[in-house]
């Protein structure tokens, strides 16, 4: 009987894989993220995915928020229904005002994986600061895994 059960569990477990997580995994959730020092969430995410996070996106994620893309592995990175992806051009203060910086908005695009640059490409790129592209439900479920 015992057996039976464990090759069932391992059955159930092995078609399952990609799904689901481990429960001993520890999960970090984005709720509502607007973004900033591109350089404290590199480091950040960083930390995350060499300590083997789950990431769940589970509302607003926007502007340096998104840099989890390139660097939290897919397989570690997961969206909710709620889950909202908030796409900008790089911009810098000047005084008070604002500057388009388009060596850092490729810097970004470059760390983003294959697939999200072709969306974003689809979407008339990242030309600008002042124009945000949220990605929404459904359309996540086409490029991240949905969190259980």
């Amino acid at each position: 009987m015992r057996l039976v059960i464990l090759s069932l569990l391992t059955l159930l477990l092995t078609n399952c894989a990609g799904t689901i997580s481990p429960p001993w995994q520890e999960r970090v959730t984005i709720t509502n993220d607007r973004g900033g020092v591109i350089t404290r969430f590199v480091s950040k995410y960083k930390r995350w995915a060499a300590q083997g996070k789950l990431v769940v996106v589970d509302g607003y994620c926007a502007s340096s928020c998104t840099t989890a893309i390139g660097i939290i592995p897919r397989h570690n990175l997961c969206v909710t229904r709620r889950a909202i992806w908030g796409f900008h051009g790089a911009w810098a203060r000047s005084g008070f005002s604002r500057i388009e910086l388009p060596d850092q908005t490729h810097l970004m695009t470059d760390a983003y994986t294959s697939d999200i640059n072709a969306w974003i490409q689809s979407k008339g790129g990242l030309k600008t600061y002042k124009t945000m592209l949220l990605m929404r439900y459904p359309e996540t479920a086409k490029y991240f895994r949905m969190c259980n």
